[in-house]
């Protein structure tokens, strides 16, 4: 790292017992790179293969974000177990250009799936999120084979709302689920 750009001293976005969510920071590339080359993962993930040097400069610039919610652009901040701070997942937060709706989506390492990480990071996030007044719904969707991510949303208390075409593979659609502030409130 140079002298002129110091790293982030990296606080959590929000923490439990269970699940830190923080910034990405560059000595995450080992594990990051490791679980998103993995099959079971990017089956049904959209983004591209990075070289190393593009990886570090994208870990670089998720490092430095002051807040995970920038109108218009995705974001993605890491998913990590407390204590040992160790990377278990990662989370993309997009905030429209209205700024009254966010976009979530989870990845997690195989190795530390269906340990509960993804939902409490979830709901985290939607607390972070619905915290911001004028953010009036949280969505998220999955390609229809994702059975996991699917019955994670619906668990969570997202309601369906229609089937978008997928940027994977032509002639899937992606089942879209929302769920409004007041049915967040109401839990």
């Amino acid at each position: 790292m140079s002298k002129e750009m110091p790293e982030h001293p990296f606080p959590a976005i929000a923490e439990s017992a269970t699940v830190r969510l923080r910034r990405l920071r560059p000595t995450d590339r080992i594990r990051f790179q490791a679980y998103r080359k993995h099959p079971s993962v990017t089956q049904f993930q959209s983004w591209p293969d990075m070289s190393k040097v593009e990886m570090d400069g994208f870990l670089w610039a998720m490092s430095q974000l002051e807040t995970p919610l920038q109108p218009g652009k995705w974001t993605q901040i890491a998913i990590a177990r407390p204590g040992p701070d160790t990377l278990v997942g990662d989370m993309g937060w997009h905030l429209s250009d209205s700024m009254s709706e966010v976009e979530l989506g989870v990845t997690i390492d195989p190795m530390h799936q269906r340990k509960g990480y993804a939902e409490a990071a979830m709901r985290m996030a939607m607390a972070v999120v619905f915290s911001r007044p004028q953010v009036n719904a949280v969505i998220c969707g999955a390609d229809p084979r994702n059975t996991a991510s699917l019955s994670l949303i619906r668990k969570i208390g997202f309601t369906f709302t229609h089937l978008d075409p997928s940027p994977m593979e032509e002639g899937i659609l992606d089942e879209m689920f929302a769920m409004t502030r007041t049915t967040f409130d109401a839990h």
